[in-house]
């Protein structure tokens, strides 16, 4: 699983891959959603080589294919106000502009991350990924959320008789190795969460917050190796 999944980041990201989620709330409570994900754009024979290293799609072909998966059935309540695809500065990449009534119908579009991009690894499970907005008195709270499961649900797979101690030692020995360097990978792999509220934040867990109302939250997929458990932002204004 471990080399399958660095060729899978390899491919992907040929380096580092970024998302990002933006959330801009109004005070009866709908707003714009922008989704930005991006990967370097590097030259063709830096890819190329990458792709012989692990071959698979490069990583035009999946950023197209998590766009169509972001935009497939869109609930009642979302409209989309924007697509572009950029490609300039190094970074290919595209962005996603969503009009929504409620925050929580957002959910719906995001489980439709990873359904196609993601198939052809050995991530058995698509991210986790929602975002919710709830009145409670006077007072918004907002709750957003991803995770990634990294485990292997695989059985440990029998030596393979075929082959001598040697080979068999030799490719423990890499694979211990993939382990101990998967999550330097993983930590190239950057999340960022962005909040803008129409009032005051009064509580929140983020890094930061600007002027008083954009809560920012920086992560990334190595916290997943770590503490094996969603990334939680919330805030109450």
């Amino acid at each position: 699983m471990v080399f399958s999944f660095l060729a899978f980041l390899c491919v992907l990201a040929t380096g580092c891959i970024s998302i990002e989620q933006e959330v801009f709330l109004n005070a009866d409570g709908s707003g714009d959603f922008v989704l930005h994900i991006s990967v370097p754009d590097l030259p063709e024979d830096v890819k190329s080589s990458a792709k012989e290293m692990a071959p698979g799609k490069d990583p035009s072909q999946n950023i197209e294919e998590m766009k169509k998966e972001l935009l497939t059935a869109l609930p009642p309540t979302v409209k989309i106000s924007e697509t572009k695809v950029v490609r300039q500065n190094g970074v290919q990449g595209f962005y996603i502009v969503l009009q929504f009534k409620e925050l929580k119908d957002v959910t719906s579009l995001l489980s439709n991350f990873g359904k196609d991009s993601l198939k052809d690894s050995d991530i058995k499970n698509r991210p986790e990924w929602s975002v919710d907005l709830k009145k409670l008195g006077s007072k918004w709270n907002y709750k957003s959320s991803f995770y990634l499961n990294l485990d292997d649900d695989k059985k440990a797979e029998k030596p393979d008789a075929k082959k001598t101690a040697e080979e068999q030692q030799a490719a423990k020995a890499g694979d211990d190795f993939g382990k101990q360097l998967l999550p330097l990978l993983l930590g190239t792999v950057r999340l960022r969460f962005v909040l803008h509220s129409p009032s005051p934040i009064t509580d929140t867990n983020a890094d930061i917050v600007l002027r008083g109302n954009t809560a920012v939250w920086n992560c990334s997929f190595a916290s997943f190796v770590k503490d094996k458990k969603p990334i939680q932002m919330r805030a109450t204004f």
